[in-house]
């Protein structure tokens, strides 16, 4: 099979070099291609836009006018969304001025914190026998939370409350889709639905980059459909199937295994492929493609491929040409990333293959080719035109990647540096070149010093475990601890139409898990809290099990909290200093640690298994000790007494805080009665989290649930409420599914 190369012919040749330094092809091989590209190519006809189409996908058929049913009350997880405003506040005029200037009109202070933890808290490190135990310092008595932990919760949340920028997104990445009622599905730029526009390739792994991430490279190859009753009975198989469907219901392994292309892999569980080349004749075409059938010297030399269990049994497997030598072209960066987001996960910044790329990925590892599917053109790899999956119909992105959807909003770049908002102008900045025109291409070291970068003006100290005579710890509590879900629509989007596909679709906002118990400690019950959050994780490896997932040490966690004991408080100390700010960036701090002065009603949530109400921390105390940078204020001032002072040990909050609230209020009018505030404030609130709790409606969505006397996935129903369908049917549900009543 050969595609007209698109790119230019400087681009081929460069490629074929980088092939040639790796060794992934000889300086014979290397001759031979790079005379083919030199050549100028021969023209071939048109093909016939009826030809290519060929027929749509198959799967479950989608009926005319098929009604929407209604189940937005099944909604529930330990989360809501902070509404995204479409205002972002700038910093101050006078706070962007160069570190080392002294604004005169500026301070520096630092607020001794008291952070009373109402629930059990976990900041882990990895312990012994898959348990996760509590942070010390150099190995001592004496626990603590990180400075980063406690300056990532604040920042967090002083970028909600002062209108900051949405910028921890990856903005490049896309959800993937595999949904044969989606009206999105098949169609467009991914087109798996037209037989003639899907080609076949043999991937390799050739090494890893500079910065550790695996590399690719792709052969494309022939292939046919064969009749998976036609290969069932013949020599090609091993064993004995009733059926073709019955066949295909079976496991990968056991498919590969039939054909004798599956041996023992180094780890447990795991199979190797080597494939060996089988003989086939031609057949009648099968939906548009040319199909084979097996025979003994037949003239066609091929190898068999097959996709992972069908649990209802379907009608095809496949056939390819024979993996060659030859890697073939390697994969650029970003096609190669999104290859393995489509099959995985990320976990800590490392890699995860799931589902079928998890049983092939030994095969990989061993330098051996495995079967794929790819749409597009295999040397331009546009991101948005071309993918790579491991079944004939596969998983393609959606039609917006993130930072479609979030829009994502980068400050102005000007001579002497970027405009920032306030938030990041105080915690500090890093930008890439290439995020930015004027930049893009260069490298770091050819960027001025300080034009996309700036240090922070704010830092926080440990914070320790004052009271240790009062807290314990825990026994383990064995549970499984899942990842964010950001592809699930329903609950991350909102609008009409909730979906990555959908060119109207809005981010639900920022996630916040919220708090869930108000009782003060005097009447015992924030002592039953601890139970109730031992029952929570581990009600999570019961209902894995019921459902029938195996539950083993690769997936279980063993949490190890500090709990302070019956009656008893956990308080930790800690300081946050700020060095030459203005009144209004002190205010920001301060009305974010503090609630705007409420300290005794919110709650701030740190530490792990926070989705079951772990790290419940309340601000228990405040001391402002502040200095003028020039000369007396009237901005400092003692509690209950009077100023203007130049420094205070122990400064009224109230004159700073007014000063942020004065600004916002100027950059928004309205602040304080806006959606993105009083959702915060809502989400911080424990009373709010508690109703919620009651009404069951802040623990994670069930695997199943009964509706009308059957057994339904909860995730597929709300998704079928509010995704674009082929047949045309109106989304329905509320604007956002998440409230917080």
């Amino acid at each position: 099979m050969t595609e007209p190369p698109k790119l230019s012919v400087d681009e081929q040749l460069r490629r074929l070099e980088v092939m040639l330094k790796a060794k992934l092809i000889t300086q014979e091989q290397y001759d031979k291609r790079a005379a083919a590209v030199k050549a100028p190519p021969a023209p071939a006809p048109p093909a016939s836009a009826e030809a290519r189409r060929g027929p749509p996908p198959r799967g479950r058929s989608v009926l005319p006018g098929r009604p929407r049913e209604d189940h937005s009350d099944l909604a529930t997880a330990p989360y809501r969304f902070v509404t995204v405003p479409s205002i972002i506040v700038p910093a101050e005029k006078d706070a962007t001025s160069p570190l080392h200037e002294v604004k005169r009109a500026g301070f520096c202070a630092e607020i001794a914190v008291t952070f009373e933890a109402e629930t059990p808290l976990l900041i882990g490190t990895e312990g012994e026998g898959n348990q996760v135990v509590p942070m010390t310092l150099d190995g001592a008595a004496g626990y603590v939370i990180p400075g980063a932990t406690l300056r990532g919760a604040i920042r967090a949340a002083a970028e909600i409350v002062a209108f900051g920028r949405l910028t921890q997104v990856n903005e490049n990445h896309a959800f993937g889709l595999r949904d044969f009622d989606h009206a999105a599905y098949g169609e467009g730029a991914f087109p798996v639905g037209r037989v003639g526009d899907v080609e076949a390739a043999w991937l390799r792994r050739i090494g890893k980059d500079d910065d550790g991430e695996a590399t690719y490279a792709i052969a494309p190859c022939d292939w046919w459909a064969i009749e998976a009753d036609r290969l069932v009975g013949s020599r090609h198989l091993a064993g004995s199937f009733a059926d073709g469907k019955a066949f295909t219901r079976k496991s990968l392994r056991e498919k590969y295994e039939a054909a004798g292309y599956a041996t023992r892999g180094e780890e447990r569980n795991t199979f190797v492929l080597d494939f060996a080349p089988k003989t086939f004749r031609l057949v009648e075409e099968i939906n548009g493609k040319p199909a084979v059938a097996p025979a003994d010297g037949g003239s066609i030399r091929g190898v068999l491929v097959f996709s992972g269990r069908s649990p209802s049994g379907k009608r095809l497997e496949y056939v390819m040409t024979p993996p060659p030598d030859d890697p073939g072209i390697p994969l650029d960066p970003p096609v190669a990333r999104l290859f393995e987001r489509m099959h995985g996960t990320m976990v800590k910044d490392t890699f995860r293959p799931d589902g079928s790329l998890a049983d092939l990925m030994p095969t990989l590892e061993a330098g051996k080719p495995i079967p794929v599917f790819f749409v597009g053109d295999p040397h331009a790899q546009d991101p948005r035109r071309f993918a790579v999956g491991l079944t004939r119909l596969f998983k393609v992105p959606h039609a917006s990647t993130v930072g479609d959807i979030v829009g994502i909003r980068l400050p102005k770049l000007g001579d002497g540096g970027l405009e920032p908002d306030l938030v990041e102008n105080l915690f500090g900045y890093v930008y890439e070149p290439n995020q930015f025109p004027k930049t893009k291409g260069l490298k770091d070291g050819e960027v001025p010093p300080g034009l996309l970068a700036r240090k922070g003006r704010v830092g926080f100290s440990f914070a320790r475990l004052a009271n240790p005579d009062d807290v314990a710890l825990s026994a383990p509590v064995e549970t499984v601890m899942m990842g964010a879900r950001a592809s699930f629509a329903p609950f991350y989007l909102r609008g009409r139409t909730k979906d990555y596909s959908d060119a109207m679709a809005r981010i639900a906002g920022r996630k916040r898990y919220l708090p869930r118990f108000p009782a003060a400690r005097s009447d015992g019950a924030l002592d039953t809290a601890a139970d109730k959050i031992k029952e929570l994780l581990r009600r999570q490896v019961d209902v894995l099990r019921a459902s029938g997932a195996q539950v083993n040490d690769k997936v279980t966690t063993r949490l190890v909290f500090l709990q302070a004991k019956p009656g008893r408080t956990m308080q930790f100390e800690s300081r946050i200093r700020l060095f030459n700010v203005t009144a209004v960036e002190l205010g920001a701090v301060l009305w974010t640690l503090t609630f705007g002065g409420e300290p005794e009603k919110y709650r701030h949530m740190i530490g792990r298994a926070k989705p079951f109400g772990a790290g419940q921390a309340r601000v228990a105390k405040a001391t402002l000790d502040v200095e003028a940078n020039v000369s007396p204020s009237d901005l400092i001032t003692p509690i209950g007494g009077a100023g203007p002072l130049a420094a205070c040990a122990d400064a009224d909050h109230t004159p700073f805080l007014q000063a942020f609230e004065a600004y916002m209020t100027t950059q928004v009018p309205g602040w304080r009665s806006t959606p993105t505030l009083t959702d915060f404030l809502k989400a911080s609130d424990p009373a709010v989290g508690a109703a919620l709790a009651a009404k069951g409606k802040l623990g994670y969505l069930p695997l199943k649930v009964d509706v009308g006397g059957r057994s339904e996935n909860p995730y597929k129903l709300l998704r079928d409420m509010t995704k674009p369908r082929k047949d045309g049917v109106a989304p329905i549900g509320r604007e956002r599914f998440l409230d917080f009543e």
